[in-house]
């Protein structure tokens, strides 16, 4: 059966604001993202897109709709696109170009070419839209997962999409087990068929909206805490954390833009967690923290 795809395009008049509409609508779908209007230099207009499984509730979308306008005025333009019928493998084979992200080598299962033998291979699925590594969410991610020199007992992979980030940590870090988790019944099978075709073991699959699952809470606590989603989410999250994380945990977050870095990094100090490392790609920040 096809899985239904759909994107919601709102346009927004600059990326601030795009940034926070995509915040505020990113509960309708199960992923996001920013796009520039057109390639001219000068354009500030970007959509924010929310990707969805089925066609948003009319209500919901009125609802959104009324806040951001009450805010702002009637300024956005919207419009629904069925992504349904797009082969995303004929799409991928054209537009996707292996790359590296440090110790790592990203590519796509129709890929031929000779892997760099100094490199970590980690293979994606071209028949998906999203996920595949290159956005700086997740690049900032695989570097931070590449600076890391210390084995984990127990690690868990909050929002795992395709599962790209546990295929790195599996692949570079001794660890007992990962744990990967997703609100998306979708995306954790598109995660399972990536655990699959990296010959990787010692990850369970869960779907869960957050940290609450009586499965998470019941494999003990973690040494490593790794999320790659947006700052809203985070700060959510940040409330229960402290009672499943170690004394000594790294936590990797991504996700985060340059105007919410200090609010998750203040959020986060709360918990006893502080700064060691900032990475920055573009307008998108990875945090590495530790607890104390």
């Amino acid at each position: 059966m096809k899985k239904q795809v759909y994107s919601l395009n709102i346009l927004c008049p600059n990326l601030e604001i795009a940034k926070l509409v995509q915040e505020l609508f990113e509960d309708l779908g199960y992923g996001s993202g920013l796009k520039k209007y057109s390639n001219d230099i000068k354009e500030e207009k970007f959509y924010a897109q929310i990707f969805m499984h089925k066609k948003p509730d009319k209500s919901d979308l009125a609802s959104k709709i009324g806040a951001i306008e009450d805010i702002w005025g009637k300024v956005f333009e919207l419009s629904l696109s069925d992504l349904s019928d797009i082969d995303w493998v004929s799409k991928n084979q054209i537009s996707f170009k292996p790359f590296e992200v440090e110790k790592f080598f990203i590519y796509q299962d129709f890929y031929k070419g000779k892997i760099p033998n100094d490199k970590i291979p980690l293979k994606v699925q071209a028949s998906v839209a999203f996920g595949t590594g290159s956005h700086p969410t997740t690049a900032g991610a695989l570097k931070a997962i590449s600076s890391l020199n210390k084995s984990f007992n127990n690690i868990i992979d909050v929002g795992t999409g395709t599962g790209i980030l546990s295929v790195a940590m599996a692949k570079s870090l001794k660890f007992n087990k990962i744990i990967a988790t997703d609100i998306d019944k979708q995306a954790c099978d598109v995660a399972q068929k990536t655990f699959e075709q990296n010959n990787v073991s010692g990850i369970d699959i869960i779907q869960s909206d957050g940290i609450n699952d009586k499965k998470i809470i019941e494999s003990g606590k973690y040494d490593l805490f790794v999320a790659n989603i947006l700052a809203k989410p985070l700060i959510e999250i940040s409330k229960n954390l402290k009672d499943i994380l170690t004394d000594d945990a790294v936590l990797i977050l991504s996700g985060i833009d340059n105007d919410h870095t200090k609010l998750i990094i203040d959020c986060y100090s709360k918990i006893g967690v502080v700064l060691s490392n900032k990475i920055v790609i573009d307008d998108w920040v990875t945090l590495i923290m530790t607890r104390k």
